[in-house]
């Protein structure tokens, strides 16, 4: 499955129940601009109340204020049937990023199999010839508007995250934010490169002085000083919701043989009674601002009971952007003071962005 299709998946999955529930609501092929979190309520067995919101006055050391792709969220979202300001907190310690890299980087560029395989790179953002090899970052855009006539690859430190899996029709992938696509022509040597490839496959790029230039995966788990959130006073919390998402990627990996998502943060809900703990985790409990995917779990492909996916403008193919809505269920009805957001070193290479957080009472 590609990204593009994932999309389309996502788009089903949030729009059914809106429908189901409100057959007026509009097409029941197209996800309104307005309000941000139709389908995310709709999926939601009940109304809930939310109170509480995020201040950008708890900026942590190291946190920035929104930039890039983050200062298109739109002024306010309604959530829950609350309205919502959006003046997201951002827990991000930038990395040098691949084009920094390839600024200095001494060309010709080549990609390294983990056999030992390479295969020269013919160009960095630029249109894809035949029997070409192109390398697309996020300085070229959202998407590589490639043809039909080549297959892809989505890489991520080092690590191949997603790729067409054959050399016809599978083009014009999603610019991962903090990634690349590698696309290749379907001819000469190129498809016997590429093809060999798998998902969670490790990759190398390296210039002529044989310099790596792509990142090592980053899956440090050691939280570091966050945000609390204070909870206004009130009857008993039954569950925390978060608007959230990361401004880049960080790899999947594979170990022992498993697929294992990294961690970017915990949530630590202060109660009466002590604190719970919640973490985290990438394409489960979270996702990118920029790339859909799938509402399911990685080990067992079950529907994730706890996260959403919805969107904040929708302009087409190569243009989405969206935020993750998260269900954090307390394991009893219970007062609560306050919820801590720690992110991970890894989560904060990620750039973890807090929207708006809330209780359901």
């Amino acid at each position: 499955t590609t990204l593009a299709s994932a999309e389309t998946i996502l788009r089903a999955v949030v729009m059914a129940p809106l429908y189901r529930n409100d057959p007026a609501a509009g097409s029941k092929y197209e996800l309104g601009y307005s309000p941000l979190l139709r389908g995310v309520q709709a999926l939601m067995n009940e109304e809930p109340q939310i109170e509480g919101s995020l201040s950008p006055i708890a900026l942590p050391p190291g946190g920035e204020k929104p930039a890039g792709d983050a200062a298109e969220l739109p002024e306010a979202v309604e959530f829950g049937g609350a309205t919502f300001t959006v003046d997201p907190i951002i827990l991000h310690q930038p990395t040098p990023s691949l084009d920094d890299r390839l600024e200095s980087a001494k060309p010709p560029l080549t990609l390294v199999r983990s056999d030992g395989v390479e295969h020269v790179v013919n160009g960095v953002n630029r249109g894809r010839g035949e029997a070409e090899i192109i390398l697309y970052t996020p300085a070229f855009g959202s998407s590589t508007g490639a043809n039909m006539f080549g297959g892809e690859m989505v890489v991520v430190d080092g690590i191949v995250q997603d790729l067409s899996g054959d050399m016809w029709s599978n083009c014009g992938y999603l610019i991962p934010p903090g990634g690349c696509v590698i696309s290749g022509h379907c001819s000469r040597d190129v498809p016997g490169f590429l093809t060999k490839f798998r998902k969670l496959d490790a990759v190398r790029l390296v210039d002529a002085d044989g310099t790596a230039l792509f990142g090592e995966p980053k899956d440090d788990t050691s939280l570091v000083e966050g945000i609390t959130v204070p909870v206004p006073a009130g009857g008993p919390v039954r569950e925390v919701w978060l608007l959230h998402a990361t401004l880049g990627e960080l790899p999947a990996t594979r170990i022992d043989g498993k697929r294992h998502m990294p961690v970017v943060g915990q949530a630590i809900v202060n109660t009466d009674d002590g604190s719970q703990a919640f973490e985290m985790t990438i394409g489960q409990e979270l996702s990118s601002w920029r790339v859909p995917r799938r509402l399911l779990t990685q080990e067992d492909r079950q529907p994730n009971p706890k996260a959403f996916l919805a969107w904040s403008a929708d302009h087409g193919y190569g243009d989405v952007r969206c935020l993750w809505a998260t269900r954090l269920q307390l394991d009893q009805p219970t007062k609560i003071s306050a919820i801590e957001l720690k992110p991970t070193v890894a989560g904060m290479a990620a750039g973890w962005m807090i929207a708006a957080a809330g209780v359901v009472r």
